[in-house]
């Protein structure tokens, strides 16, 4: 059996782009093509991401030998890893890269270069704007059943998709940001399959009450912050603001802060 796994793109990359493959609302499909086309420098699509989750899950999926990856990308198509692509700019944003329904006809094309065998699965936790791109791809029907996806992702409502229940409260239990829980459910994933999920949530459901986070204003946090000192790792501030000293402050916030109070020094 072959997992066939599906991971989103990353804005960070590896190459310049230029100028005419950035995706503005002048943008078609043939334009961008015939842009793509011209263009020399490009490299292999597992060498052009350089975001964080991404070089994660291309180390999960390479220490898997029954596993394929593949990306997806708002400017690429279905990226297979080794696939030669030029640098670009390109989002599911508005006029800012192609709308959901013309993913499958981007240079690379889309679910079509799949061909799964009988026993074959194809898995995604990707983000839920580039699932939409998925469900909207011609091919995805005849490809629904190998699919396995989280609960809350849009491709769960479909009758033939295995939708696995994901607990609110995993990105707790597994000790990652909700950042990277797309990711660390892939590694799951890959670690034991659909039961190793299964059995995450029944430890979510062990899980004592939340205890009651005190609300702080960006005032003291930024204050809090800077009182902790040397900070090892954006991943640490936050869990230790929000679970040793119960803040309620989002991921978000925590980061941002910590990256004005380095840009003041």
């Amino acid at each position: 059996m072959t997992i066939h796994v599906l991971i989103q793109c990353s804005k960070k990359k590896s190459l310049e782009f230029s100028p005419e493959m950035t995706w503005s609302s002048h943008t078609t499909l043939k334009s961008w093509k015939t842009n793509w086309e011209k263009q020399r420098l490009k490299t292999d699509a597992q060498k052009l991401y350089t975001g964080r989750a991404i070089k994660r899950e291309l180390k999960f999926i390479s220490l898997n030998d029954d596993v394929k990856g593949y990306i997806i990308s708002a400017g690429a198509g279905l990226a297979k890893l080794d696939d030669k692509i030029p640098s670009y700019e390109s989002i599911f944003s508005n006029s800012n890269g192609p709308n959901y329904s013309q993913w499958h006809q981007l240079p690379l094309g889309g679910l079509s270069k799949i061909d799964p065998k009988e026993s074959d699965v194809i898995v995604s936790f990707a983000a839920p704007n580039y699932q939409r791109a998925i469900k909207k791809d011609p091919a995805f029907e005849k490809l629904a059943s190998k699919f396995v996806v989280a609960s809350t992702s849009p491709l769960s409502s479909h009758q033939n998709v295995t939708s696995v229940k994901i607990h609110p409260r995993t990105a707790e239990l597994l000790k990652v940001a909700y950042i990277d829980l797309n990711s660390e459910l892939l590694n799951q994933y890959l670690l034991g399959g659909i039961e190793r999920l299964k059995k995450i949530y029944l430890e979510c459901e062990k899980l004592p009450p939340i205890e009651q986070r005190r609300k702080i204003s960006d005032e003291d946090l930024l204050i809090l912050i800077n009182s902790l000192g040397a900070i090892s790792s954006i991943n640490n501030s936050v869990n230790y603001i929000r679970h040793k000293l119960g803040i309620s402050a989002s991921y978000e916030r925590i980061r941002n802060a910590i990256q004005q109070l380095r840009h003041k020094h």
